[in-house]
Formats: structure tokens, C-alpha cells, sequence
């Protein structure tokens, strides 16, 4: 067994079975999470007037060539919140939809000259506000985070999280 001190609570735990070990894990993601939405929320917002749900499904359509139901699994968002999401983007002028070519069941998402300036608006504000705990981190602190949370992030439910890397 690996201990772990979970500083957020200032308590030691053995990591192991234990349910007092996923209590803390869980109470951390949270915190984290509200963390990010309390700190860049109102920045993205201010920036670029858009939502951090919209800055992330902005991203899936300038970096992918997703349709709205794999944007819907990649954010692990139902489809019909997603359908909306996309509307009110293409309302605001940030995306177009469009039907496919090759294909008059699927639709296709393209960023508009608006919504790649409002991209690029809410990236600056995240970048500057995160800047300061990036730096304290460090890049070897950061890749752990980063890979942990990767991980956690592509594990199936009931699955380890070190079978999701393809690790045996």
C-alpha cells in the first residue's frame, strides 16, 4: 500500500480499499472542479462572452472533426444538452451547421470568423489566469497531474485506472 497525504484536508490515509481513501478523492475533484469554474468562469466570460461548457465544445469543433453526438460522448454531456449548446452557439455566430456531403444523416460543425476570435479571447484569459499555479507546479508536477488525471478521466466505470492506459 502507497500513503498518500491528501493536503487539501490536511489528513494522512492509506491508500487501499478503503472507502475513507475515495471519500477524499472525490471531495478533491470536486474542489478542483468548483475551483476552475469559480476562477475562469466569470474570466472566459468577461473575455469572450461565452460559458466554459461553450470554450470546450468550441474546441472540440476547431480541433476535431466530431459531429454533435460524438462532442456529446466526448464531454460525457447527454445529446440533447449538447444539441442545445451548439445552438445557442450558431444563434451567437460563434459555429455553422451544416449537413454532410457524403452523408444526409450527419451534420457538420465549422467555427465562424466570431466564435475562432472568441476562442482565441477565452484561451488568453484562461492562459493568464492560470499562469501563476502552472508556474508553481512546475512542468514535472504538471505532467503528473496531467497524466493522472487522464487517467481517471478515460477509465471506464468499475475499471482501474492503470488498466486504461493499456498497462497490464
Amino acid at each position: 500500500m502507497q500513503d498518500t497525504t491528501f493536503a487539501f484536508y490536511n489528513i494522512h490515509v492509506s491508500q487501499g480499499p478503503s472507502g475513507e481513501a475515495a471519500r477524499l478523492y472525490l471531495h478533491g475533484v470536486w474542489n478542483a472542479m468548483r475551483q476552475l469554474e469559480t476562477l475562469l468562469g466569470p474570466r472566459v466570460a468577461a473575455a469572450a462572452g461565452i460559458e466554459l461548457v461553450e470554450l470546450v465544445a468550441l474546441d472540440y469543433v476547431a480541433h476535431t472533426a466530431l459531429g454533435p453526438g460524438e462532442i456529446a460522448s466526448a464531454m460525457r454531456l447527454p445529446d440533447h444538452a449538447v444539441s442545445r449548446l451548439l445552438g445557442r452557439l450558431e444563434r451567437a455566430g460563434h459555429l455553422a451547421r451544416s449537413v454532410a456531403r457524403d452523408d444526409a444523416r450527419r451534420r457538420t460543425l465549422r467555427l465562424t470568423a466570431t466564435g475562432r476570435a472568441a476562442l482565441e479571447r477565452a484561451h488568453a484569459a484562461v492562459a493568464t489566469s492560470l499562469a501563476p499555479l502552472l508556474q508553481e507546479l512546475g512542468p514535472a508536477r504538471l505532467r503528473g497531474l496531467t497524466e493522472a488525471l487522464t487517467l481517471v478521466a478515460t477509465a471506464e466505470p468499475g475499471e482501474r485506472p492503470d488498466d486504461a492506459s493499456g498497462a497490464s
